[in-house]
Parts: C-alpha cells; sequence; structure tokens
C-alpha cells in the first residue's frame, strides 16, 4: 500500500494528514496527526479479508502502523467514521498493538458530527 497524498500541516492548528489508498476495497485510511505533539488518529483502517482463503490479515493495518514509526508518531485514538459495508475495520487488532482507544461516530456514523464515548 502506498501513501497516495500528504498534506502537510498548514500552521500551529493545522494538522499533517496522510492518506494510504487501499486498492482492494477502493478504501482510502488516514492518519491524522498533531505536529506539535506528534499525536496521532488513525481514520477508517482497514482489516483485510481474502475472500477465496476466507482469511483476514492486518497487512494494510501493518502499513499504516509503518507510516506511523517513519514519521516518529503516537497513536491517540482509532476512529472509524461509519460502520463499512465494503470492508471490515482494523480498530480492535490497532488497540490491541497501540494500547489507544477506539471510537466511532453516534449511531454509527449519524453524519451529525458526534463521536461516540471511547471503548
Amino acid at each position: 500500500m502506498t501513501i497516495t497524498r500528504h498534506s502537510p500541516s498548514n500552521g500551529p492548528t493545522s494538522p499533517d494528514v496522510w492518506g494510504l489508498y487501499e486498492e482492494e476495497t477502493g478504501s482510502i485510511q488516514y492518519v491524522a496527526a498533531c505536529p506539535a505533539t506528534g499525536q496521532a488518529a488513525l481514520i477508517d483502517v482497514v482489516l483485510d479479508f481474502d475472500p477465496k482463503a476466507a482469511s483476514t490479515s492486518t497487512d494494510s493495518a501493518k502499513a499504516v502502523l509503518d507510516l506511523v514509526n517513519r514519521e516518529g508518531l503516537e497513536v491517540a485514538m482509532i476512529l472509524d467514521t461509519h460502520p463499512h459495508a465494503d470492508h471490515m475495520t482494523a480498530a480492535a487488532w490497532l488497540k490491541e498493538e497501540t494500547g489507544a482507544p477506539t471510537a466511532i461516530g453516534v449511531n454509527g456514523g449519524d453524519k451529525t458530527g458526534h463521536v461516540a464515548a471511547q471503548k
């Protein structure tokens, strides 16, 4: 998986944002980080699924963590914007790996901008 876009911070209140395209599902996973603190949010990270083998893998999530480590960031939260019909989330695996809390939009992403309680 490759970084498809990097938008550097435009100032003290602007995050650094990386987008990573996952070809199988056509999903873009994001890392948004505070340039001052190095704390990052991982957003909509994919758990890979091989339908022929009926198995999952964490290759995409590992690529996201590789970026986090390469940039010297600390994962502060893991977010899913809503439940995804086209792929599974890697949030549980990422929580095990990083210890960061997970969250999803209220009502699974009701477009109100609210975030549910962290788990």
